[in-house]
């Protein structure tokens, strides 16, 4: 992946509203914490027939800014 194409997909992403397949973190320095989150959105994404999870660390869940 270019990074031009990261930059678009997180673009797509934070237009969009949350989901049990995408969440929106503004930080998570706890690793158990984090494993718990990964995991729970790996296995929405597959129950939802998605091809992917994402947990976006760094943007800010109010308004989507990146911080």
């Amino acid at each position: 992946m270019t990074m031009g194409s990261l930059i678009a997909l997180v673009d797509r992403l934070v237009g969009q509203p949350e989901r049990d397949w995408l969440e929106f973190k503004e930080g998570l320095a706890d690793a158990d914490l984090l494993g718990k989150h990964l995991s729970a959105v790996a296995n929405a994404a597959c129950i939802r027939q998605q091809d992917f999870g994402y947990v976006l660390i760094g943007v800010r869940d109010a308004d989507r800014a990146i911080v």
